[in-house]
């Protein structure tokens, strides 16, 4: 499936707060990490990697490369928002036996052991259609 809702992705320069979402997604902290996962989803519709923390001893981290960075949220803040909105699988032999690997939730992202990378992923219909209701809501009768 194509991710089809891109309106989340418009918004990654100024990192803003959309209160509309926060009713999805549990918190301030998870409504933020959603807008900004749907600005790499944009660009990354099949899934991406990104560190969580700061990573210098990875030779595939880049300054900047973190959630930590890019949010300014501390690993347990953004452990906490990606909880109440994404399911985190042990490992990616675990992500690969799942039979739903979101958990019936909006996104879901593994930590490859070996290469120390987490990637995650989008439940596109999933999400795509609690927007639509949100736009929905959002449009006069």
């Amino acid at each position: 499936m194509v991710m089809r809702n891109r309106i989340l992705a418009i918004t990654r320069g100024s990192i803003p707060y959309v209160p509309e979402l926060r009713p999805i997604t549990g918190s301030v902290t998870a409504t933020i990490l959603m807008q900004q996962l749907d600005y790499w989803f944009e660009r990354h519709p099949n899934g991406f990697y990104k560190f969580q923390d700061v990573s210098p001893d990875n030779p595939a981290y880049k300054p900047g490369d973190s959630w930590v960075e890019e949010l300014n949220f501390s690993v347990a803040e953004l452990r906490n928002a990606f909880d109440q909105i994404g399911h985190r699988h042990k490992s990616k032999t675990e992500w690969n036996d799942s039979a739903d690997p979101f958990n019936g939730k909006f996104y879901c992202c593994y930590t490859d052991r070996r290469t120390r990378l987490t990637f995650y992923f989008r439940n596109h219909a999933m999400v795509d259609a609690a927007l639509d209701v949100l736009v929905a809501k959002q449009e006069p009768s």
